[in-house]
């Protein structure tokens, strides 16, 4: 496993500059979920990514366990009918926030660099829907994409998500293996929650002002799940599981300040310790979901890039 630790023990100062901007809002924790959305949507992000040229983009439905229609957004650099690779993108926001259309720029720069066609999923939110309702979901998205893979000209399918997004992409994985489900490709794990609700030093020592807290993830959890004791199912807590071998190969991003970084860490060396062949690194100098602000912060970009990159190496593009 090839670690590479960003350089320098503190944050970087344009970070810090987004984050006393992002602090402005009210916290997470005191609101409703529909509070929070509407808070996010009415303030945007002037921060984000910019849109990448691409041959077309496309919407299509997708018929989720219990019926209901799900969005799958797909991101096309190449023509209609051309083969490609195709990764099926994951959003963050800790279960409860985010949506397709918030990462249309990450998912559309994914698209052009790697050369593949990213998939990016609207699975359902909590609390209008609890756990394991968006993990079906995105079972269903992948099996979904298994099925068209000949019709769509679609050759490897890998996964890839945002903080609880690389839950979904992890989880995934390990339900794939356990059910005799197809393996992915490839899995792109961004700053993920790996542990469910374990404590680690991150979490205490970046409990507070760090963009996502301590309290937001309590916050998340209770929206989240009907019984806490949901968070230590392997399903939602892949990091707990005994074995991680037979997984896809993996390339797991972490965040130096962050409440997840340890766990992501962790995630990362026990995949290899299983024997899974995984490419691990630090951004040391930024904060929880930088990626979301990759028009302000160059790291962000990079971040996108970097895994465009793992993923050409990987599929030949």
């Amino acid at each position: 496993m090839k670690m590479n630790q960003s350089s320098g023990p503190e944050l970087d100062k344009r970070a810090a500059k987004v984050l006393r901007l992002l602090k402005r809002q009210q916290p997470m924790s005191t609101q409703t979920a529909d509070e929070v959305r509407n808070q996010l949507a009415r303030a945007g992000n002037p921060f984000g990514a910019p849109e990448a040229h691409l041959a077309y983009r496309q919407d299509h439905t997708v018929t989720a366990a219990d019926g209901a229609a799900l969005l799958l957004r797909e991101y096309s650099p190449v023509e209609n009918g051309s083969v490609s690779p195709a990764i099926l993108f994951f959003h963050g926001g800790g279960f409860v926030i985010g949506s397709v259309a918030e990462y249309d720029s990450i998912c559309s720069q994914l698209a052009a660099r790697s050369g593949a066609r990213v998939f990016s999923l609207e699975y359902r939110l909590a609390p209008q829907v609890k756990y394991p309702v968006p993990h079906e979901d995105s079972r269903a998205a992948y099996r979904w994409l298994l099925g068209a893979r000949d019709q769509l000209a679609l050759t490897g399918i890998g996964v890839c998500g945002d903080s609880a997004g690389g839950n979904l992409a992890a989880s995934l994985c390990l339900y794939a293996r356990n059910n005799a489900l197809e393996q992915p490709a490839l899995q792109m794990l961004w700053y993920p929650m790996t542990h469910g609700s374990v404590e680690t030093e991150s979490r205490r020592r970046f409990a507070q002002d760090y963009y996502i807290t301590e309290a937001d993830m309590r916050w998340f959890s209770a929206q989240l799940f009907e019984e806490s004791k949901q968070s230590e199912d392997i399903y939602f807590a892949p990091g707990l599981g005994a074995d991680l071998s037979g997984l896809a190969p993996a390339y797991v991003m972490t965040a130096g300040f962050d409440v997840l970084h340890d766990e992501g860490q962790l995630y990362a060396k026990k995949l290899e310790a299983s024997g899974v062949a995984t490419e691990s690194h630090c951004r040391a100098d930024m904060f929880h979901g930088f990626i979301s602000f990759a028009g302000a912060l160059a790291q962000g970009m990079d971040e996108i890039y970097r895994t465009a990159d793992f993923i050409r190496a990987r599929t030949g593009k």
